[in-house]
């Protein structure tokens, strides 16, 4: 029955309503012993509802750039060139006689007969250098995240929430 009057009664009807009993229950003077009967509303101007909703959600993953200073070595480049050797002469002590007649005597000898030979050398090509190289760095990885959102709607119909029916002495 409660049922019934919650969705029969209107806004301005409840209010009436519970402006006549209330008014009902003033004016009538106190007796002893006497049965009390109320009629008690309550009414709501609207009702707020919550939805839970629960969504999964992928989070990107969150990159921070490093810098770092880098020393790059200085670039060189081996040179193979064909160069022309001269004689090689040196200076020798040779014995020359026997016995009583033998004397030292310095000669220039032939040690290596000219030729040519290959050397390498290294030239530089550019000198090296402080650079600044920026890095990527994963500060949290990608993942699944499961949200839960709480959405407030309001029910604007009026409807009485309760409805108590008092019998009892004074």
């Amino acid at each position: 029955m409660i049922r019934i009057v919650q969705n029969l009664v209107s806004r301005k009807a409840a209010l009436a309503l519970a402006a006549v009993v209330g008014l009902g229950t003033v004016a009538a003077a106190p007796q002893k012993a006497q049965a009390d009967f109320r009629i008690g509303f309550d009414i709501r101007d609207y009702d707020q509802r919550c939805e839970r909703r629960e969504t999964r959600v992928w989070v990107e993953p969150v990159y921070q750039t490093v810098c770092d200073r880098v020393w790059v070595a200085p670039a060189c480049q081996t040179v193979t060139e064909r160069v022309w050797v001269p004689d090689r002469y040196e200076e020798r002590q040779v014995v020359r006689g026997y016995g009583w007649d033998r004397r030292v005597v310095c000669e220039r000898v032939l040690v290596q007969p000219a030729h040519y030979e290959l050397q390498n050398h290294e030239v530089q090509v550019s000198s090296g250098y402080w650079t600044n190289v920026e890095r990527q760095v994963c500060v949290a990885p990608g993942h699944w995240e499961t949200r839960v959102d709480r959405i407030a709607y309001a029910d604007h119909s009026p409807h009485v929430e309760r409805l108590h029916i008092e019998f009892g002495h004074r």
